[in-house]
């Protein structure tokens, strides 16, 4: 009985070889080419990634270097760590209408060119109304966009009109945004 157990592992284990499917001409013509398309583009995949990963280095090291250079310098540090908690603590702020009024007047007559006499700033519960005479239609549009985008402003009121053109008039009721 141990003699047939051998015999019958020895058989399992040689076990006959499996045919090799006969290839067409044209497929062993095929294969080597194949092959060396993939290499040449396997070796360009290679490149971009070392190119990439040479881009990310050299884009780490000088984002490093900004920092430091802005870490070394104290004013410098100062502005980054101002605007790093101005982000996170950014939100719409319920100003008074003064208080509005003063933030509109100093966003939009911040450039030395602004037409400071010209335009008057009124602010009614978020409500900001411009009103004045401009020179061109750019500087208005340019002015509606700055008051705009000041924190506690909910809406502007366009009364801006070019000189030689009837001034534009609010609109009769005020609606409050508060519901009063």
């Amino acid at each position: 009985m141990i003699q047939t157990l051998e015999a019958s592992c020895m058989f399992r284990l040689t076990a006959p070889p499996t045919p090799t499917p006969k290839r067409t001409p044209i497929e062993r013509v095929k294969e080597p080419i194949d092959r060396l398309f993939h290499k040449r583009e396997r070796e360009r995949e290679r490149r971009a990634q070392r190119a990439k990963r040479g881009a990310l280095i050299a884009a780490g090291s000088v984002s490093v270097g900004v920092i430091v250079i802005v870490l070394s310098n104290r004013r410098r540090r100062h502005a980054l760590v101002g605007r790093t908690v101005g982000l996170v603590r950014h939100r719409s702020h319920d100003y008074d209408d003064v208080t509005l009024a003063r933030k509109v007047e100093s966003v939009i007559f911040r450039p030395a060119d602004a037409p400071k006499g010209d335009v008057d700033v009124n602010a009614h519960d978020g409500i900001v109304e411009l009103r004045g005479v401009v020179a061109d239609s750019a500087r208005i549009d340019a002015l509606v966009s700055a008051a705009e985008h000041v924190d506690g402003v909910a809406r502007v009121e366009n009364l801006l009109h070019l000189p030689g053109t009837p001034a534009r008039h609010a609109p009769p009721a005020r609606t409050s945004l508060n519901g009063s």
